[in-house]
């Protein structure tokens, strides 16, 4: 993951173009609406534990 940045690509239109950029653009998550509040909850807690884990392992 680049920097300090959480990145979660939330669209309205799943496609395979648009997962493939997610990726290329390191999203740390690609999450389709509607979204159920708890798995959003879920998706930026994981994303935070992982930023977590990556900047506790850099020091």
């Amino acid at each position: 993951m680049s920097g300090a940045m959480i990145k979660i690509m939330i669209t309205g239109y799943s496609s395979l173009d648009s997962a493939l950029r997610s990726l290329l653009l390191e999203a740390n998550a690609y999450v389709i609406k509607p979204v159920d509040d708890d798995e959003l909850l879920k998706v930026v807690a994981e994303a935070l534990s992982t930023r977590q884990n990556t900047n506790s392992s850099d020091h």
